[in-house]
C-alpha cells in the first residue's frame, strides 16, 4: 500500500507539470492534430519555462504544397512574330509585281499545233502533249526542274543551237524575247504500241528539234489498253539492252529519226510551242508558290497561355 501510494503522488506530481506548461486557452482542447501552420525556426527570448506564450518577433507561414508545380506555357516570341510579318509583306509585293507583269502569251491562248491536247496539272512541274497516230500512243513530256541552264555550254546540242542562233538576225532574236523565254526547251516524247515504247530525249530552240537519245523498251502496265498479254513476256527485272547512243548512229539514220517524229507532230513549230508553254508553266507556279507559302506564314494561330 505504502509503494502504491508513493507511485500514485509521483504520477499526479508529473502531471501536473504538463498542465503547468500549457497555455491556459489550450491546455483543455489539447489534441493530435498536426498543425497547418508552422513558426518559423527563429530563436526566442521571450519564451518561459511555464507558459508558451506567442512571440512578437516569431513569423508564421504556411507550408507550400508540393506536387502542384504550374509551368507556364511558352509564348511566341516578339522576334518570330516580326519575322513572319517580315517575309509575308515581301511575300506580297513579289506577288503584286507577278501579276502586274504576267501575260499569257497569245500563241497559249488556241490549242496545241499538230493535233496535241494539252495536260498541266495544277502544282505539278509536269506538262503533257498527248495525241494518238493510228495505233500508237504519243506523249511529249516537259518538266520545269529538268529545264538546261542557260549558261551550259559544250553539249552536242548546245553548239548546233548556238550555231542555228548565230545565222539568225537581230530582228528574229528581238521576236524571241531572250530573257523571256528559255533559249532551249528539253522533253521526251514517247512512242508507244503493242506493249513497246520508242523513248527520244529531245531539244529545241524553236527553229528545229535535236534528238540527244533513243531508247526502246517495254512499255508499262495499263489495265485499259489493248495490249495483248501473249506477246509481253514474263520476265525478271534484268538491266536491258537499250540501244546505242544516238550520236554514234549513221547520220542517215539519225535524219530518218527525226523524219519519224516530224511525221508524228514533233517539229520544230511545237518546239516553239513548248517553249511558250515552259516559260509560262513557271511564271503560274512561281505565282502559286508564293500564294501557298504566304499563307503557311500566316496560319499560325497563338495558343491560350
Amino acid at each position: 500500500d505504502n509503494h502504491q501510494n508513493s507511485y500514485s503522488r509521483m504520477m499526479l506530481q508529473h502531471c501536473g507539470q504538463i498542465s503547468c506548461r500549457l497555455s491556459p486557452r489550450t491546455d483543455s482542447r489539447v489534441q493530435a492534430i498536426v498543425p497547418r501552420a508552422w513558426p518559423s525556426q527563429q530563436h526566442c527570448s521571450h519564451t518561459t519555462s511555464r507558459h508558451a506564450t506567442p512571440c512578437p518577433q516569431q513569423s508564421w507561414h504556411r507550408e507550400p504544397k508540393l506536387g502542384c508545380v504550374t509551368w507556364a506555357s511558352r509564348r511566341p516570341s516578339s522576334d518570330s512574330s516580326a519575322t513572319s510579318s517580315s517575309i509575308i509583306s515581301v511575300i506580297k509585293d513579289e506577288l503584286r509585281v507577278c501579276k502586274e507583269t504576267y501575260r499569257k502569251d497569245e500563241a497559249l491562248l488556241d490549242d496545241p499545233p499538230n493535233g496535241f491536247e494539252l495536260d498541266s496539272p495544277p502544282g505539278s512541274s509536269m506538262v503533257y502533249l498527248m495525241k494518238e497516230y493510228g495505233d500508237e500512243q504519243i506523249v511529249v513530256a516537259a518538266d520545269l526542274s529538268e529545264q538546261p541552264q542557260e549558261e551550259e555550254e559544250g553539249t552536242m546540242a548546245g553548239e548546233a543551237m548556238g550555231a542555228s542562233i548565230e545565222g539568225m538576225g537581230a530582228d528574229e532574236d528581238e521576236e524571241d524575247e531572250p530573257g523571256m523565254l528559255p533559249e532551249l526547251v528539253s522533253f521526251r516524247v514517247q512512242v508507244s504500241k503493242r506493249g513497246q515504247t520508242l523513248s527520244f530525249e529531245c531539244d529545241s530552240n524553236g527553229d528545229f528539234v535535236l534528238i540527244n537519245e533513243l531508247i526502246h523498251g517495254k512499255a508499262e502496265a495499263d489495265n485499259d489498253s489493248d495490249v495483248d498479254d501473249s506477246d509481253v513476256e514474263d520476265e525478271e527485272d534484268e538491266p536491258q539492252y537499250t540501244g546505242p547512243a544516238f550520236s554514234d548512229l549513221d547520220d542517215t539514220l539519225q535524219q530518218a529519226f527525226l523524219d519519224y517524229l516530224e511525221e508524228r507532230g514533233v517539229t520544230a513549230e511545237l518546239g516553239q510551242y513548248l517553249r511558250q508553254l515552259i516559260a509560262d508553266k513557271a511564271a503560274v507556279e512561281y505565282q502559286n508558290w508564293l500564294q501557298r507559302v504566304r499563307d503557311f506564314m500566316g496560319s499560325g494561330k497563338r495558343r491560350p497561355s
